[in-house]
C-alpha cells in the first residue's frame, strides 16, 4: 500500500463529466488507501461488536424470542453508528481533511437518530416498493441509495436528504448500480477464503466511489436541494 498522503483533496468530476465506475475507484484511491486502516479499524470494531452482542443477549435472555428481538434491535443501533461513523470519515478523506476516530464517532453521536430515522423511513418505501410486484423496487432503490451520503455530507434532515437522492439520482440510476454492481461483487469474492484479503481491501476503497457520486451530484447542474442548502 501507498504510505505516502495525496497533496491536495481530490477533484470532484464537473456536472455531466461522470468518469465511470472504474475511474472514479481511481480517483478516491489514493485518499482512502491512505486512511484504509483508520477505516478497516471502524469495520472491524463494528463487526466484533456485534459478535460480542449476539452472544451476550443470547445468554442474558433464556428465551429465544425475546432475545432475537433484543439482538436485532441493539444491531441496528450500532450498524446506525458505526455506519454514520464510516460515510463521515469517507468525506473528510476525499476532501484530504485531518480527520480522526474521534471526529468520526463525534459526528456519529450528533447524527445518530437522523441516521436511525433516515434508514427506517427509506426500508419502510423499499419494502413498500418490492410488494407492488418487485419491479418498482428496483426502479427506486437507485434513487434512494445516496440519501445517507446527503444526510452527512450536507447535514440534511431525513426529508431533505431523501428528496437530495430522489431529484439527484434522476437520470443517474445506473451510475449507482454501477458502484453497487462493484460492491456485491466484491461482497461474493469472500466465498472463497483466498479472496477474502482482496474483497475487504478493494470493498473499503470502492465505498468511497458513493461519496463521490454524492458529491458529483450535489453540484448546481445536479439540480438538489443538496446543492442549494450548501450554496
Amino acid at each position: 500500500m501507498e504510505s505516502s498522503r495525496p497533496a491536495h483533496s481530490i477533484k470532484i468530476p464537473k456536472p455531466g463529466k461522470w468518469p465511470g465506475k472504474m475511474d472514479s475507484f481511481r480517483l478516491v484511491k489514493p485518499y482512502v488507501k491512505y486512511h484504509f486502516w483508520d477505516l478497516f479499524s471502524v469495520y472491524a470494531i463494528s463487526l466484533v461488536s456485534t459478535i460480542i452482542l449476539r452472544l451476550l443477549t443470547s445468554t442474558i435472555f433464556s428465551h429465544r424470542i425475546v432475545a432475537s428481538l433484543v439482538t436485532e434491535l441493539l444491531f441496528f443501533l450500532l450498524q446506525t453508528f458505526f455506519g454514520t461513523a464510516i460515510i463521515a470519515m469517507y468525506f473528510a478523506y476525499l476532501k484530504n481533511e485531518d480527520f480522526t476516530l474521534k471526529d468520526a464517532f463525534k459526528i456519529a453521536s450528533e447524527r445518530f437518530l437522523s441516521m436511525a430515522g433516515l434508514t427506517v423511513v427509506t426500508g419502510v418505501i423499499l419494502l413498500a416498493s418490492f410488494l407492488a410486484l418487485i419491479i418498482p423496487f428496483f426502479i427506486v432503490f437507485p434513487r434512494l441509495y445516496l440519501a445517507p451520503y446527503f444526510l452527512i455530507s450536507h447535514n440534511l434532515t431525513v426529508n431533505e436528504a431523501i428528496a437530495a437522492s430522489w431529484e439527484t439520482t434522476r437520470g443517474n440510476a445506473m451510475k449507482v448500480y454501477g458502484l453497487w454492481v462493484i460492491q456485491v461483487g466484491l461482497l461474493l469474492l469472500c466465498i472463497t477464503v483466498i479472496g477474502i484479503p482482496f474483497a475487504i481491501y478493494w470493498y473499503v476503497i470502492n465505498r468511497g466511489s458513493f461519496a463521490l457520486l454524492t458529491l458529483h451530484l450535489a453540484q448546481p447542474a445536479g439540480h438538489s436541494r443538496a446543492a442549494a442548502k450548501a450554496s
